[in-house]
């Protein structure tokens, strides 16, 4: 287990806006865990922890008010289990794990009488989570991912947000990465990344569609301890939504490239 003191402080002091606003939060946070091995190719967990989020922080400097510099910040308690199997003398890796966050103050719209923004909402976070890593060769290599996420609003002061998802937290996403290695000194590789749909707000009347993403990777050993990458990156160019927010969104980046040399000295 560990515990965590952390401090966070703000100033803000905009032209033209009512300030400057200026906060101090100090807060302890705490993680434990525990680790069971039954046998030894198998590794069972437990965990959980807490942490906290600064209202300020949604603060810029086109956008600052003083009921968002009053608040405390938000409060979550996090609950994990999962395993870790390790077989076939390392050369395959399977973990699963399950959790739950629960955000148990959160941002939600004063009532009449009350500040703009108040601390009255409840969210939590179900989620499931499993990886594999394996070499299916001594020259082939896979990585694989999934995680599936339920999301809720418990409880707002808003009745069109109760039941809804969060905003911008895909249900399903899934990675998947193999690498070949050539016996003359090249490596080719390639994944895909899956992320599915989103809303864009509390109310989860727009929404992002899921979208897929191709990645490859080429590299070529050019002495002993020396090798030249290639890493494309969005192959096919695809057109997406990264990030949303504030009324706007965020595209994904198009598709680029970048070219190392590493070397061992």
């Amino acid at each position: 287990g560990s515990l965590r003191w952390e401090r966070y402080e703000s100033l803000f002091d905009p032209t033209g806006a009512d300030g400057p606003f200026e906060r101090v939060d100090k807060h302890v946070t705490w993680r434990a865990g525990l680790t069971y091995k039954p046998v030894p190719q198998l590794s069972l967990y437990a965990g959980a922890g807490t942490s906290v989020n600064p209202s300020i922080e949604n603060m810029t400097q086109t956008n600052v008010r003083e009921d968002l510099a009053a608040l405390d910040p938000e409060k979550s308690r996090t609950y994990e289990i999962g395993a870790k199997w390790e077989g076939y003398g390392g050369r395959l890796l399977l973990n699963a794990a399950v959790f739950r966050t629960d955000k148990v103050n959160a941002r939600t719209d004063g009532l009449p009488g009350e500040p703009a923004t108040v601390l009255a909402g409840k969210q939590r976070v179900d989620g499931v989570e499993l990886g594999v890593t394996g070499k299916l060769t001594a020259n082939w290599s896979v990585i694989g991912s999934y995680s599936y996420i339920d999301s809720e609003i418990r409880e707002s002061n808003d009745p069109a947000e109760l039941g809804n998802r969060l905003r911008n937290v895909p249900d399903h996403s899934a990675t998947l990465w193999t690498v070949y290695a050539l016996p003359v000194g090249l490596e080719i590789g390639g994944g895909l990344g899956y992320v599915g749909t989103r809303y864009t707000n509390e109310t989860n009347n727009r929404e992002i569609g899921d979208y897929v993403t191709v990645d490859a990777t080429l590299a070529y050993d050019l002495a002993p301890g020396t090798s030249l990458r290639l890493n494309v990156f969005n192959v096919f160019d695809e057109r997406y939504i990264d990030q949303v927010g504030g009324g706007h969104f965020v595209p994904g980046p198009g598709h680029s490239a970048i070219a190392t040399v590493a070397f061992a000295l």
